[in-house]
């Protein structure tokens, strides 16, 4: 587990990770996606108000 994400609804897909450069200096990326807008985190409670 990279990163102990344990949310369910994000996942993750083939090629999720990679490297790039930023301002000169070198980042990996983990690129996920949330299939849909959540009404409220499932962990903390606080709402999306977007």
């Amino acid at each position: 587990m990279l990163l102990d994400i344990q949310d369910p609804n994000i996942t993750f897909e083939e090629g999720c990770l990679y490297d790039d450069k930023v301002k000169g200096k070198s980042c990996c990326y983990v690129e996920g996606k949330l299939p849909h807008t959540l009404t409220t985190c499932a962990f903390c409670g606080i709402k999306n108000e977007t």
